[in-house]
This record gives structure tokens, C-alpha cells and sequence, in this order.
């Protein structure tokens, strides 16, 4: 599986689709407005933007991309304070995961550092989330940087000659949990999740809808992640695809979730070079969209913009 950057943004749809998506970060409102019912119990406690419809149920109603970065919310706490919190452990995974030939610590440190990760990225160290990619990284922990570093060579390369760095006997993980620590340890690199991945397949929906095509473009088939919900509890709806317009859903597939993530790397870091928007301006930019899109895909209805 063979991926060349130049190749990919500059193909037809990509190419739209990032002329699409400057315009929508520089502040073009959203066809329609994005509406949906929130149930999170780890809303911030003075968080302002919903509204209760007649049914009793808590709406957020989003008309842009600047307004879902600013509606964006994780484990109580706003983009500001998480910002705070992920620069620590940010800070820890460069340190413990150095480059070239720069004095690298134990692997423990590393290990240490994976957890602390894994632990921001799943909200506490109970969920499966976080216990399974602990449990993979502590077994690997004799080959953990020669893993890693294949694999954040892949992510940073702009001609990728074989993702199976990720996912074979002797590779990297690539999963919900693992896109997290690449993201803080690699250039340019965002948190490609289940909601993230639904927030690009309805842009990309967006995109086909104005320029009235007949079907998605397979390289923009961005794959998108079902909630996980524990009980009795409905997941809630986050699949983009709706009428001609097909997404499939992420599988375990350590390669595909990948391959998806630096495509949208290469799509959001070119899309971020002509924007002029403040909210959306280096040196935090590309985390900034990454939240937006978050906030986007809490949920995604089925119906068409």
C-alpha cells in the first residue's frame, strides 16, 4: 500500500476538498446547521452553548467550524485547560522518545510516558481503551523505540512506501489509543478518531453534495468509528454516509486506521497553509481544527445537509 503526498492533494477531489475545507476554516457557515442532542455527563460545569428543546434533551447547534472549536469540550474541562494538560504530556513524550542520535532514556521511561497518554486519551485508566494498549506496550517494551520509530517514519514521510510497519508481529499499533501518542510525538499529525473520522466524512459529504457528484471519491472514503456504550445505552449515530454518499466504518486494522491518518494529516496541514483565521493560526492550528472536528462528530445524523 503505497502512498505519495504530492500525488494525493493534488488529485481532483482532493484538491476541491481542501479549497472546501480552507473555506470552511476561514469561517463559510456550514450549508445547514449541525444540530444534535448531547448526553455527555463530563461536560465542563459552566459550559454555555446548549440550549434544551421541548422534549427536555440538551441541543448544541453548530453553523461552523470556528464554532465547534469553540463549543469543543473533553472530560469536563475546555480546549484551554485540556491544551494545558496535553502540553505536559506532550512534553513527556518527546522527551522519553527523542530523535536521531540524541541520548534516549530506558524504555521504561517510554512505557511511562505511552501510559500517560493513554490515560488523558481514554479520561482515567479504567476503560478498555486504555488497559489493552497499556498491556500491548508493556509486553513490547524491549523493542518499543525501534517499533515507533518505523512507524513515526512512515507518518512523517511525504512518499510511503509500506504501511506494514503498523500492525504486523514486529510492528507499531495504530488503533484510537496509539493515534494519540504519534499526534504528540510526530510532526503534523493529528488524533484520528472514531469522531474525528465522522467530522471529515461529513465535510467530505458537504464537498460531493455542492459539487453534485454521484458518489464519493474512493480517496476520500474517510473511515469513520461506532461509540463505544456500555449498558442499555444506544451508541450514538456517527455515521456520515447518507444517500449516494457511502463511509465505511474503522475496522481493527492496525494499517487502514494509518493510512486514513496521515491522508488527513496531508489534507488538513495543506488546507491550514492558506488560512488567514485567527482561531485556527500556528503554533496550535492544526490541534485547534483537530478539536473542532472532535466537537463535530459527537454525533452525526444520517440525513443529508
Amino acid at each position: 500500500m503505497q502512498l505519495i503526498k504530492s500525488t494525493y492533494i493534488n488529485s481532483e477531489h482532493v484538491a476541491g476538498t481542501i479549497r472546501f475545507l480552507r473555506d470552511l476554516l476561514d469561517g463559510m457557515p456550514f450549508p445547514h446547521v449541525h444540530a444534535f442532542a448531547v448526553r455527555d455527563r463530563k461536560l465542563p460545569q459552566d459550559y454555555p452553548h446548549l440550549r434544551m428543546n421541548g422534549a427536555g434533551k440538551a441541543i448544541l447547534s453548530i453553523t461552523s467550524l470556528p464554532q465547534a472549536f469553540d463549543c469543543y469540550w473533553w472530560d469536563r474541562a475546555d480546549f484551554a485547560t485540556n491544551a494545558r494538560k496535553l502540553s505536559k504530556v506532550q512534553t513527556r513524550v518527546l522527551e522519553a522518545w527523542p530523535r536521531g542520535d540524541t541520548l534516549r532514556p530506558s524504555a521504561e521511561v517510554l512505557l511511562d510516558a505511552i501510559r500517560a497518554v493513554l490515560e488523558w486519551g481514554a479520561g482515567g485508566k479504567g476503560l478498555r481503551l486504555y488497559r489493552e494498549n497499556a498491556r500491548w506496550a508493556e509486553e513490547n517494551v524491549d523493542t518499543l523505540f525501534d517499533r515507533l520509530d518505523r512507524a513515526r517514519a512512515s507518518i512523517e514521510a511525504e512518499e510511503v512506501a509500506d504501511l506494514s510497519v503498523f500492525g504486523r508481529a514486529d510492528g507499531a499499533r495504530m488503533n484510537a489509543g496509539f493515534t494519540k501518542f504519534f499526534a504528540l510525538g510526530c510532526a503534523g499529525s493529528i488524533i484520528y478518531d472514531g469522531r474525528v473520522g465522522a467530522a471529515l466524512g461529513l465535510i467530505v459529504r458537504m464537498y460531493c453534495e455542492r459539487e453534485r457528484l454521484a458518489s464519493v471519491p474512493v480517496e476520500l472514503e474517510f473511515r469513520w468509528g461506532a461509540q463505544v456504550s456500555a449498558g442499555k445505552t444506544q451508541p450514538l449515530p456517527r455515521n456520515p454516509s447518507a444517500g449516494p454518499f457511502a463511509f465505511p466504518a474503522l475496522n481493527t486494522s492496525d494499517r487502514v486506521w494509518a493510512k486514513w491518518n496521515i491522508q488527513a494529516n496531508w489534507i488538513l496541514c495543506k488546507a491550514l497553509r492558506g488560512v488567514s483565521a485567527e482561531w485556527c493560526a500556528p503554533p496550535d492550528g492544526l490541534r485547534r481544527v483537530e478539536a473542532a472536528l472532535f466537537t463535530l462528530g459527537y454525533q452525526v445524523l444520517p440525513q443529508t445537509l
